[in-house]
């Protein structure tokens, strides 16, 4: 993933690495982290006698060592939020990278939890994302849809491309829900119409409508990126063209659309 800040320097971009990014800053990421080590979150003791259930959103630091330095429950669950947060706190990621160098960054976990009731034990039921890979790719993209649908941009690439390598992780490819087909369909008849604007506000709405209901479908991206080009959006283009190539590792034309994204330079990275 190409993403840097606008116009710094190697000095600023150095001095940036040595300090924790706020959790709304924006930071320097050539290599965006990966978690190697998931913790589930188990159910606490009145959690469980009440039942509880729902999805925690937690926002935690990653170091430079990749370990949590930090978090914070963005999306609570009230009985969950601690299991949750405590959970969070024991995973590992490969850190993100700047210039080939560790960088520390904010990236957001779903935690889905389902607590059964009168056991007392804190055993989830039927179990947390983290524990089933296709629950945990079911609950990152119900988190991605709850901001809203919108144009895939640095500030979300990293929940985008975890769901994207969890998609490709899954035993069986996902099922490309019919109104995702309905709306890539109707981009590309608007962008193929017309190379003019337009058509291509058309093109943007109706393929960010595909992609909000198939965050891992790779072709929406690849038309979506040549849509905002002709509007002059070049950051969000360079982040849909990586979501593309992430989505095709074995594109056709993935020597020209890497060509591509190095033409257009790097783009800013905004932390979740």
């Amino acid at each position: 993933m190409l993403v840097l800040l606008a116009g710094a320097g190697a000095a600023a971009a150095r001095a940036q690495d040595d300090r924790p990014p706020g959790p709304d800053s924006y930071r320097t990421v050539d290599v965006l982290p990966e978690a190697i080590h998931k913790v589930p979150a188990r159910c606490p003791a009145p959690a469980t006698e009440a039942g509880a259930g729902g999805t925690v959103i937690v926002q935690v630091l990653v170091g430079r060592d990749g370990l949590v330095k930090d978090g914070r429950v963005v999306r609570s669950v009230p009985l969950l939020d601690g299991a949750a947060l405590e959970a969070a706190r024991g995973w590992v990621f490969k850190p993100a990278e700047s210039d080939g160098r560790p960088v520390a960054v904010w990236v957001a976990i779903p935690f889905t939890i389902h607590c059964g009731t009168g056991g007392g034990n804190g055993a989830p039921e039927p179990g947390p994302a983290g524990e089933d890979p296709r629950e945990a790719f079911v609950q990152e993209i119900i988190a991605l849809q709850a901001a809203g649908v919108r144009v895939p941009s640095a500030a979300d690439s990293v929940r985008r491309l975890d769901i994207i390598r969890d998609a490709r992780a899954l035993e069986t490819e996902p099922n490309l829900p019919a109104e995702a087909r309905i709306h890539f369909d109707r981009g590309r008849h608007a962008q193929d119409a017309c190379a003019c604007r337009d058509s291509s506000l058309r093109a943007v709405a109706e393929f960010t409508r595909a992609l909000d209901e198939a965050p891992w479908w790779g072709q929406p991206h690849r038309r979506l990126a040549e849509a905002l080009l002709l509007l002059d959006r070049r950051e969000e283009a360079v982040v849909c063209l990586a979501l593309y190539l992430a989505a095709e590792p074995d594109a056709p034309d993935r020597e020209k659309v890497e060509r591509r994204i190095a033409g257009l330079g790097k783009v800013p990275h905004r932390q979740h």
